[in-house]
């Protein structure tokens, strides 16, 4: 069964979430103590971290985005809002692009979520996720 293409796009998230067929998270202990399982942890948190810093940059820069207060009763009210964010973007990678001296003043306040609930991945997502580190591991060489 070909696993990879049955979603195409999937998130990561710390260990805090639990694992399905399109959230990524974080290895636990003890399998988080596995070498594999310890690097692909180190380049999922480095990628988080990139997003994070990416967001708190563009909500410095745009207040607006800041602002959004999100009512999404049905899958077509997210349409405005996807729509203001990519224009927040494309203007930013402008304005980058023609050397603009805007410096990011931007802190990163992460929240934490304590809580954690027992669960049982499927076998589809244990295989997803397996494949997502192969896949990860086998571009930085750590394979």
């Amino acid at each position: 069964m070909n696993f990879w293409c049955q979603t195409e796009q999937f998130l990561l998230a710390d260990s805090a979430y639990k694992l399905t067929q399109t959230v990524i998270p974080a290895y636990k202990a003890p399998a988080a103590y596995q070498a594999s399982n310890a690097e692909f942890n180190f380049r999922l948190a480095k990628s988080r971290v990139r997003n994070e810093h990416t967001i708190g940059m563009l909500k410095s820069r745009f207040a607006s985005l800041k602002e959004l207060r999100l009512h999404l009763y049905k899958r077509e009210h997210m349409v405005p809002y996807i729509k203001w964010e990519y224009r927040c973007m494309i203007l930013h990678n402008m304005l980058a692009e023609l050397n603009d001296t805007w410096e990011s003043l931007y802190g990163n306040a992460e929240g934490s979520n304590d809580s954690e609930t027992a669960y049982m991945p499927s076998e589809l997502a244990l295989n997803f996720r397996a494949r997502v580190k192969q896949l990860c591991l086998l571009h930085f060489g750590k394979l």
